[in-house]
């Protein structure tokens, strides 16, 4: 249970009643995104206890501080996991007025937030398969699509807090090596500017809600990881020295979640660039994935051939996000640059 987040169906964001695991007997619940409906923006449980064999958890939301919500002063919660803790399989919410009870069987439904992130990202081949693929839109009609997740973005920015980096990179070194600490936290520090950048130059600016989602944020995220990669490469950063900040700050990224890191590494391979190739085919490898991956909605490893993507589609795109992209591209070389400058100023 420990630094696990569950988020609830349909919304599957943090800020809409997600329960927060810090430890078996630390725990709150956040409604930072429901704060306008008179509740608070988070409250711990009190009186929790953890029956560890069983998977059951159980604490109450005391309101008596509040006087009271809508008359109730405790909401007692009585929640099973399954085996994995990826989800809440059984248990209820119940209230001191002797309402009827929430179920998390049937009323409730929430999942491990990385699951989610996995399920909702992850490449199902044999799915493709039972798909009618044989679309006959004409080209020219394929318009951006809302995807309606939009649970990453946050979970990133919030798991990389300064104190939560702080604390993990230490953890990871064993608080002993400070060069190595100090990167990382900057490489961290580079992932998530470069994903606010996106969402305030292109998403904000340009006015295209339709790319603030999940799928989007996935792809953003892989190809800044690769972007400074190539870019500590072509630099002459040791190649042993480049790929342990790359991988140590995607763990770090992700909190340790072993299926996430998995998924984010190979999806980050999706833009490699080969020795003779430069950084502008990466760039237009992310214009084409974030506008595959926008139509499919969801991450796939290739959309030119799978979707019949053409030209004029990709240039009304490009058109589309113009001139906001280019913005957010210059900011993200900027970041990038400066990173690998503070890179290779440290003694290795």
């Amino acid at each position: 249970m420990r630094n696990k987040i569950f988020v609830q169906a349909p919304r599957y964001e943090i800020g809409y009643a997600s329960y927060h695991f810090e430890s078996e007997n630390s725990a709150f619940v956040n409604w930072e995104k429901l704060s306008n409906h008179g509740l608070p923006k988070r409250k711990k449980f009190i009186n929790t206890s953890f029956d560890e064999k069983n998977r059951i958890f159980t604490g109450s939301i005391d309101w008596s501080e509040e006087g009271g919500l809508n008359g109730e002063n405790i909401w007692l919660y009585l929640i099973v996991f399954n085996e994995e803790y990826t989800k809440i399989i059984r248990g209820f919410v119940v209230n001191d007025q002797g309402g009827q009870p929430s179920s998390f069987s049937s009323d409730l439904k929430y999942i491990e937030l990385n699951t989610y992130i996995n399920n909702q990202a992850g490449e199902d081949e044999d799915e493709d398969e039972d798909e009618d693929e044989d679309e006959d839109e004409d080209e020219d009609a394929r318009s951006l699509v809302f995807i309606n997740k939009d649970g990453i973005y946050e979970y990133i920015q919030k798991i990389n807090t300064i104190d939560n980096v702080g604390n993990f990179v230490s953890s990871l070194f064993g608080g002993s090596n400070g060069h190595h600490t100090e990167t990382v936290k900057n490489f961290q520090s580079y992932v998530c500017k470069t994903l606010k950048n996106f969402r305030n130059e292109v998403i904000e600016k340009q006015q295209i809600p339709e790319l603030s989602n999940d799928v989007a944020t996935l792809e953003l995220c892989a190809a800044a990881i690769q972007y400074c990669r190539e870019e500590m490469m072509n630099r002459g950063v040791n190649r042993q020295i480049v790929e342990r900040i790359v991988n140590e700050s995607i763990r770090v990224l992700f909190n340790k979640d072993v299926s996430a890191i998995k998924l984010i590494s190979q999806l980050a391979e999706k833009y490699e660039l080969d020795d003779d190739e430069s950084a502008e085919e990466l760039i237009m490898n992310m214009i084409v994935r974030l506008y595959g991956s926008n139509i499919k909605g969801r991450v796939r490893n290739e959309y030119i051939k799978e979707l019949s993507l053409t030209e004029t589609e990709i240039k009304n795109f490009i058109g589309k996000i113009t001139p906001g992209f280019d913005v957010f591209l210059k900011k993200m070389s900027r970041e990038s640059e400066y990173f690998v400058d503070q890179v290779l100023n440290t003694r290795w």
